[in-house]
């Protein structure tokens, strides 16, 4: 991953964007995700009015069995 700062030293935006890019898709990529930076959500906060209990990442496991490294 290469990871793009979208912000000023004082404020970073950093983004990742993967390494099978070639040079001009990551260009255009970055000029796009520039274009729109206002519409992705860089923290919760920037997400207002979603609901937690629907956002939140939960992993469904019982709680009374040993979790095994695999």
């Amino acid at each position: 991953m290469i990871q793009i700062n979208l912000g000023s030293q004082d404020c970073p935006k950093p983004i990742s964007i993967g390494e099978g890019l070639s040079l001009t898709e990551r260009e255009e990529l970055i000029a796009l995700v520039r274009e729109y930076i206002d519409v992705f959500a860089r923290n919760y906060k920037d997400m207002l009015g979603l609901d937690p209990q629907i956002a939140m990442h939960r992993l469904n496991i019982k709680p009374d069995v040993k979790s095994v490294k695999q």
